[in-house]
């Protein structure tokens, strides 16, 4: 009998001392810019509206979402 593969399983046992550890925030804060120009390209509907989402300069050289 053939075994079948799983999303997880890739025909190795993984223990997990292994498996790389990341901390939450860590992985935010790294990709926090990156998502943040995802969802202002993205297009959003609403209640069968289109919604854009846009940046505008803030007064000490920021910027706002």
């Amino acid at each position: 009998m053939k075994k079948l593969l799983t999303p997880n399983n890739f025909g190795k046992i993984f223990l997990i001392d292994e498996c790389p550890k990341i901390k939450i925030k860590d992985f935010i804060k790294k990709y926090k810019e990156e998502i943040k120009k995802l969802l202002i390209e993205s297009e959003l509907k609403a209640m069968g509206e289109k919604i854009e989402l846009t940046t505008s300069k803030t007064n000490y050289n920021g910027l706002r979402f």
